[in-house]
């Protein structure tokens, strides 16, 4: 597992966009929605959620590190004739940086690159792209 700060990710408050939205509340919809939303608001039950924003360049940077440690060549099925076994194929991996969508990152802070959700790389040149969640 990877750890890095919000910092180093590239990811931050956006405080602007946060605020537009905290400023809504009570604010748009009809008015028996909105003098309802009000006293919701008043008595703290209603929570506005951050907005993200990212830096790009600095999530891809920070990712490319990470990638070497990712990569894990693919292994070809082969039998054993002394043991009489067949021993199956090992797909490889390697993290595709510039295949991420690293915008996906706003939804909750949190990429994972490992297992399941990496680029596999097959017994020859079969890719799939990168899932991020």
């Amino acid at each position: 597992m990877f750890e890095a700060t919000f910092e180093t990710v590239g990811l931050s408050i956006d405080a602007a966009a946060t605020l537009d939205a905290a400023r809504k509340v009570a604010h748009e919809g009809a008015w028996w929605r909105r003098i309802r939303e009000g006293e919701r608001a008043r008595r703290g039950e209603i929570e506005v959620p951050l907005v993200w924003a990212l830096d790009e360049a600095k999530a891809r940077a920070l990712l490319s590190t990470f990638a070497p440690a990712l990569a894990r060549a693919p292994v070809d099925a082969r039998i054993d004739l002394t043991r009489h076994e067949r021993i199956p194929d090992e797909p490889g991996r390697e993290l595709d940086v510039d295949d991420l969508d690293v915008r996906e990152l706003r939804r909750d802070g949190a990429l994972d690159i490992c297992g399941h959700h990496g680029s596999h790389v097959g017994s020859g040149h079969d890719r799939t792209p990168p899932l991020l969640s």
